[in-house]
């Protein structure tokens, strides 16, 4: 059935307000890794092995995670050295690594499994991962992951000659939804799966997407209590008259039993101007059902960039924007470029909000760990950790008692700055680190 599009929403009120100082402090919230608990990596009997520098960089890209019933926290991530999916847990205390795919490792060359992975939990705790697999020459590939019987299971669900980033949620019910953009011969589509409870068979629906929002910058799924699923993504239409993109944070849900109106058939309403993209986006909804967006806008010029990460939050026609943190805007002479990169989102009971992301600058050598909440009204900010300058993966999770964990790459971690997948948190109070592979 066709998909209902619920409003389009213009996400550039702010980019005139002037951006604020919203760098951190440099006292107290700068991780320390002389001083930070550390563990050692997993075991070298695991798995997934140890013998990363041989392949070049190495774990915890495209990470992505999630807590089961117990308590215990998933991850599911790529290696990109060995060209692995691979899933990271701490049910039995410590961590155990597994190879989903790619137990031969890929050597030299080969099918890079685990791109753009999205993990969630699905009915008796079971794993379920959707993933981008790829390799030179051959076109990627939509696959899904899961260890519902037991032993890890895979399956290919589309190819094309371009496959976006998956964004995956479970249902109330059970039932599992996931959705992924992809594109052959310069016409986007959107493909949606749905798959119900017990049932190991997918159904799918696909979207013209280039009719309706041109191209994709980004693409984020939202389950709510009542079962209706919530869709916010970026999009780009080139206005051949005015020389320029038409960009809009584009907004789509079911609010009805079931979605029977399709999707906008209006291309969205944007702004002409500077150019600008709507980088990516993640979607949640609180206790209320009330929506909540964050994303990226990036404005550049001929020599110009500029990137702010704001909120979005509202319901219907009625929303408000807010500024989490931006760079201020460099010019490429002044040798120095601020870029706000991949971001995550969580929400604690009382709908706080609670964002992970990584802020990268090309005068220093290394990116920033960010984590940013409005739990005390405002948006703050902190530094949580200088991780490697090509670290661009961060996902964020609560756990029952609402502490926030973090994973992440780190990939000039020593002593063989390969790569290595970290996990930080504050349940404690503090934040403190571990190595959970490397």
């Amino acid at each position: 059935m066709p998909i209902r599009n619920l409003m389009v929403l213009l996400v550039f009120a702010n980019l005139l307000v002037g951006c604020p100082n919203a760098d951190p402090e440099d006292d107290d919230v700068l991780a320390d890794d002389d001083t930070a608990d550390d563990d050692d990596a997993a075991d070298d009997d695991s798995e997934a092995g140890d013998d990363d520098e041989e392949f070049g960089r190495g774990a915890g890209w495209d990470c992505s995670a999630a807590f089961d019933s117990q308590g215990a926290l998933h991850i599911g991530y790529r290696h990109q050295g060995h060209g692995q999916l691979r899933h990271a847990s701490n049910a039995s205390g410590g961590w155990i690594l597994e190879v989903v795919e790619g137990l031969q490792g890929r050597m030299d060359g080969g099918v890079q499994f685990g791109q753009h992975t999205a993990t969630v939990i699905g009915e008796g705790d079971a794993v379920h991962i959707a993933h981008v697999a790829s390799d030179e020459g051959l076109e990627p590939c939509l696959r899904h992951s899961t260890n519902e019987a037991g032993g890890w299971v895979s399956e290919e669900l589309l190819c094309s000659e371009q496959v976006g980033a998956p964004a995956l949620a479970p249902a109330p019910s059970g039932a599992l939804q996931l959705w992924a953009p992809h594109a052959t011969g310069g016409d986007s589509g959107l493909a949606r799966f749905t798959r119900e409870e017990g049932e190991g068979e997918w159904n799918r629906q696909d979207v013209n997407a280039t009719a309706l929002f041109g191209e994709f910058t980004g693409l984020s799924l939202g389950q709510a209590a009542d079962g209706n699923w919530h869709v916010a993504h970026g999009s780009s239409t080139w206005i051949e008259d005015e020389q320029s993109p038409e960009v809009s944070l584009f907004y789509t849900a079911n609010i009805e039993a079931e979605p029977d109106t399709g999707l906008a058939d209006q291309p969205g309403y944007g702004c002409w101007g500077p150019p600008l993209d709507v980088a990516s986006t993640v979607i949640g909804l609180d206790a209320s059902n009330h929506v909540h967006i964050v994303y990226v806008v990036a404005e550049w010029g001929d020599n110009y960039d500029s990137h702010r990460l704001n909120h979005a939050q509202g319901w219907q026609d009625n929303w408000a924007s807010s500024l989490i943190d931006c760079d201020e805007g460099h010019y490429e002479d002044d040798g120095m470029q601020i870029v706000l990169g991949p971001h995550a989102m969580a929400l604690d009971d009382d709908g706080r909000l609670h964002v992970a992301y990584v802020e990268d600058s090309v005068e220093f050598p290394d990116s920033e760990l960010m984590y940013a909440t409005n739990a005390t009204g405002q948006w703050t900010t902190e530094r949580v950790d200088w991780i490697g300058s090509l670290s661009q993966d961060a996902a964020i999770v609560l756990d029952p008692a609402e502490g926030v964990h973090i994973v992440y790459n780190d990939y000039d971690y020593p002593p063989s700055n390969t790569g290595v997948l970290r996990h930080a948190t504050n349940a404690t109070g503090e934040w403190s680190f571990e190595v959970v592979d490397n």
